[in-house]
């Protein structure tokens, strides 16, 4: 399969079938990937839009970076954009250490393919604090795995800056990279860095 196509399989079959050709590296996506993060991010920010006497700015794409947002909600409130990150983010960390889960699927596949012996990274459009976070908290058998965070780039996903970075990590040439994701942005990002793909749906 050549640079930029999409594999047309399951995370269950691939694993399964041994259909994941020999020295290729794998790199996940983290949030509606690995973890079902979104909808503790969806009501964290309702609750606090709520306590701030503003409405909730609408939010953007699927596996976007919160930047976007947290602008907006700094033009409407006067307070600080890292002021409200900081105060969004201690709300959604208590709320991922209470219910945050992974999703059973891909989480198998990354440890299996870890334990095989595979090369394996996370590319996530979440700064590095909440990618650590999450990892500790629902994903403990990817402790130690390479992971590039949104802040650790020049440009997030849509662009290829994360994938391009995590596959140099890995030492391992993009064409022979396989990205497993979930939004449209995160698949856009792995084809500009001439990835393969793996989209999953949960």
């Amino acid at each position: 399969m050549g640079p930029g196509r999409s594999l047309q399989t399951s995370p269950h079959r691939l694993m399964n079938a041994d259909l994941l050709p020999r020295q290729v590296a794998v790199i996940f996506d983290l949030d509606g990937t690995l973890v079902d993060s979104e909808p503790h991010c969806a009501r964290t920010w309702d609750e606090l839009a709520r306590e701030l006497g503003t409405a909730l700015p609408t939010a953007g794409p699927v596996g976007a970076t919160v930047d976007a947002r947290v602008r907006m909600m700094e033009h409407r409130t006067g307070i600080s954009a890292e002021q409200i990150h900081s105060m969004y983010w201690g709300r959604l960390e208590a709320c991922f250490r209470k219910a945050l889960r992974p999703l059973a699927r891909t989480y198998a596949l990354a440890c299996q393919l870890r334990t095989a012996g595979a090369p394996v990274a996370i590319a996530s459009n979440s700064r590095r604090e909440r990618v650590d976070r999450t990892i500790e908290i629902a994903l403990p058998e990817l402790l130690g795995v390479p992971s590039i965070a949104a802040d650790e780039v020049a440009h997030p996903k849509p662009a290829p800056d994360l994938f391009l970075r995590a596959a140099t990590h890995l030492g391992i040439e993009p064409h022979d990279c396989l990205v497993v994701e979930d939004s449209d942005i995160g698949m856009a990002a792995a084809r500009a860095a001439g990835m393969m793909t793996l989209r999953v749906h949960h």
